[in-house]
């Protein structure tokens, strides 16, 4: 199951170990904006949760960064997986 706050997925990525989940979460809500899951046990790990101040649709990653096309602004971000 998803974490409560994650009602509204759009796109999903894996490592093989972790499966980040982007939310469409709208404005004014205190959500992440891609969750991160453990695959091994299904929790939401929240060390690798991002918040990058927009609702993100897709994502994607090459294991080092993974992008994510914002739905408010328009535009494709890069964040590093490590940060």
């Amino acid at each position: 199951d998803l974490d409560d706050g994650n009602s509204f997925p759009f796109g999903l990525w894996s490592d093989g170990t972790t499966l980040w989940v982007s939310s469409y979460s709208g404005s004014g809500i205190n959500v992440p904006d891609i969750f991160a899951y453990t695959l091994a046990t299904g929790a939401r790990n929240i060390d690798k949760d991002f918040n990058v101040g927009s609702s993100v649709r897709g994502i994607w990653s090459d294991g080092v960064t993974i992008w994510g096309s914002r739905f408010l602004d328009g535009e494709v971000r890069a964040y590093q997986l490590e940060d």
